[in-house]
């Protein structure tokens, strides 16, 4: 029996995406990276609504009809992608992107989905909380950092990766500015 040709390493670069059009760069910068090194791409979104945040994904949905959580969350997913394919060139463009929409608290469920769907890296986007808010929420790029299983690029408004501020001690991870960010 003939060997096997061996097969491109064909694990996704995921996308870890809020539904909010500002934070579109991180989705296209993840996209032409995806594109421009032949690697599938897979877009997630985190359906999360703490008490605090009631009414978030109806809020997206501004006069529409009443609709599940999940059901707004995958039409507003579906808009963004198609938004940013919209932005790319024809080539990039042409990339199918895997849609994942999962339930749970992001700081977890993106590292998971990284383990499960064996990403090559994780794209996410800088987020803009001010300290008060860091420190009570805590930030879900900084667990996300603590507990991926592969590199982590933050991406900023612009569409740059980012590094983010210098740890503290003990936090366990680290990475000069400009540089793909490795969890422990």
């Amino acid at each position: 029996m003939p060997a096997r040709p061996p097969q491109p390493d064909q694990r996704p670069i995921l996308c870890a995406v809020t539904l909010d059009t500002e934070r579109a760069a991180s989705l296209r910068h993840a996209w032409q990276r995806a594109a421009s090194s032949g690697r599938p791409l897979a877009v997630a979104h985190v359906v999360h609504e703490r008490p605090g945040d009631a009414g978030t994904y109806q809020r997206l949905n501004p006069g529409k009809r009443m609709l599940p959580h999940g059901e707004i969350a995958a039409m507003l997913l579906e808009r963004l992608i198609d938004d940013c394919r919209a932005s790319l060139p024809a080539a990039a463009a042409r990339l199918e992107p895997r849609q994942v929409l999962v339930r749970g608290v992001p700081g977890g469920r993106i590292p998971e989905l990284a383990r499960l769907l064996r990403a090559v890296s994780i794209v996410i986007g800088a987020s803009r909380h001010d300290r008060w808010q860091r420190f009570w929420q805590g930030s879900v790029t900084a667990q996300v950092l603590r507990a991926a299983p592969c590199p982590v690029i933050i991406v900023d408004a612009g569409g740059e990766p980012v590094s983010p501020s210098p740890p503290r001690p003990g936090t366990g991870w680290h990475a000069p500015a400009g540089s793909q960010l490795h969890a422990p």
